[in-house]
């Protein structure tokens, strides 16, 4: 959870930066990170990937790739189906 957490926080300083490629990349890496801990320890608490995907979304429009903020946001509801924003943002 500690380096997922770390990469979004370092995803959401780019982006306000402006490096909307940068956070997208942090981004990617929280998801990763996030990932890889679900297969490899005990999750006590579930962390929503869903959430990321839709950040990545959102800077994707940021930059005029409508497709793939369309493809990030297809990915939020492989994660979880129920997620409103991305169904919305879709």
């Amino acid at each position: 959870e500690e380096r997922s957490s770390l990469h979004a926080a370092v995803g959401r300083t780019l982006a306000d930066a402006g490096d909307v490629d940068g956070a997208i990349a942090a981004f990617e890496q929280a998801i990763a990170a996030s990932a890889d801990r679900e297969r490899t320890t005990t999750v006590r608490w579930y962390e929503p990937k869903a959430r990321l995907a839709v950040t990545i979304g959102m800077l994707h429009e940021r930059a005029g790739r409508d497709s793939a903020a369309r493809d990030a946001y297809a990915r939020a509801l492989v994660e979880d189906l129920s997620y409103a924003e991305a169904h919305t943002r879709l």
